[in-house]
């Protein structure tokens, strides 16, 4: 049982229940109902930036971890992919909206950046 004190406000968690019923009996504390919520699994988050050598560029967050891709758009789909040990390719595949997205944005010095920038090949 979940247990708060009148005098101080300090709350204490886990209290065992025999405990808490004497407490509570005696007007010392009174008991908290939280709930306790779990924390939202760790998913991909995408969007679309500046960075800070000015180049438009898709970001990628799962996380604490975040990479970023500043490529030819038709390759954007699968930058965030690598080859495994194997030799067969994985990772996150570049929803359509942010590729989209990062094509529309794009500026000229961009353009002019990814002209100069060899091709991956996958």
């Amino acid at each position: 049982m979940d247990i708060k004190t009148r005098n101080s406000g300090k709350t204490f968690y886990r209290v065992p229940n025999e405990l808490a019923a004497v407490l509570l009996e005696l007007g010392m504390v009174e008991q908290v109902n939280q709930t306790i919520n779990t924390p939202e699994p760790i998913g991909p988050k995408w969007g679309v930036t500046v960075n800070r050598g000015g180049n438009t560029c898709i970001v990628l967050t799962i996380g604490a971890a975040t990479s970023w891709y500043d490529g030819h758009p038709d390759d954007a789909p699968h930058g965030f992919m690598r080859k495994d040990w194997k030799g067969s390719w994985a990772g996150h595949e570049t929803p359509e909206n942010i590729c989209k997205l990062y094509e529309s944005q794009l500026l000229p010095g961009d353009w002019t950046r990814i002209k100069m920038m060899p091709r991956i090949k996958r």
